[in-house]
């Protein structure tokens, strides 16, 4: 693989401007992870495109933020952005704008564009990931809603879809009527993460149907 990226290299620099060809060295950068070369290469094929290739905005931002995650609050986060306006329904586009939009905090824009990626019917093996996303993103959202405040704060319309249930003890638990499912769960926490988290941190149980694993 070395050599021939070497090769496609070298044809590249021999034609500078062919812009599949820089985009096509970009991609076989990342796959070596070889990031700084990636980062030049795609920085050319956006020169090249005038910055109106979506691919070379993505992958410039893929590499960047793989070099510095704190770049989704950066260059990169407005790459992406780019990338979106150019091709909202792109499901890398939407898939790396989610992942933008959390590191600044806008859960509620994050959980539209996953929920947006959902909608593009992505293969089965990606769609619990995304499904896994959406539910712990509402139950962050769930909790920005303090219970004595939830009669007066108004959530983000975002925010509506069943959220992930919460750790319940058996004092505390709902009645469940006759033949319904339930799910009882009993956490401990050894000392160590006890210390290591300050004693409070969220907790997620993804529960499945035995019927649809």
């Amino acid at each position: 693989p070395q050599n021939m990226v070497a090769s496609l290299s070298r044809r590249v620099q021999s034609h500078p401007d062919d812009l599949d060809g820089w985009l096509m060295l970009g991609r076989s950068y990342m796959v070596l992870e070889e990031t700084p070369l990636a980062i030049r290469a795609y920085e050319r094929a956006d020169q090249l495109a005038g910055g109106k290739s979506t691919e070379a905005l993505l992958g410039l931002a893929e590499a960047m933020s793989n070099q510095d995650e704190t770049e989704l609050g950066g260059r990169a986060g407005q790459l992406i952005e780019r990338a979106l306006t150019l091709s909202p329904n792109s499901p890398k586009a939407l898939f790396f704008g989610a992942a933008a939009a959390m590191h600044r905090g806008d859960l509620p824009l994050a959980r539209k564009r996953f929920s947006d990626l959902l909608a593009l019917n992505p293969p089965d093996n990606v769609k619990p990931i995304l499904q896994q996303q959406i539910a712990a993103i509402d139950a962050r959202l769930g909790e920005l809603v303090a219970p004595d405040d939830a009669s007066t704060t108004t959530m983000p319309a975002s925010a509506s879809a069943p959220s992930v249930a919460a750790a319940q003890t058996p004092e505390s638990a709902p009645s469940v009527s006759p033949g319904a499912a339930s799910v009882r769960v009993k956490v401990a926490l050894s000392p160590k993460l006890h210390v290591e988290s300050g004693g409070a941190a969220p907790l997620f149980v993804f529960v499945r149907d035995p019927a649809q694993p």
